[in-house]
């Protein structure tokens, strides 16, 4: 599989995964309004910006270090889900 496709396949898995973490601990403010960890909201902006950069007309890698970053969230929201 190219490695920019399995990159991808991995940046939706933690995605996914993000997003039912924030279901899961949003914060109720108001009727039918809620709220997520701020700092879940800039970890969500940087996976979606890294999705968008390995957009099928870019086919540009990422870099170890935004590798590295998506494994850290990967590892703080999956272990957060199943612990819930």
């Amino acid at each position: 599989m190219n490695k920019v496709v399995n990159q991808r396949k991995r940046l939706k898995d933690l995605s996914a995964i993000m997003l039912r973490w924030a279901e899961e601990n949003k914060h109720t403010i108001g009727r039918k309004l809620f709220e997520v960890p701020e700092e879940w909201k800039k970890a969500f902006k940087y996976v979606t910006a890294l999705d968008l950069k390995l957009d099928t007309y870019n086919q540009v890698e990422l870099t170890k270090e935004e590798m590295s970053k998506c494994n850290e969230y990967y590892s703080k929201y999956r272990w957060s889900e199943i612990i819930i």
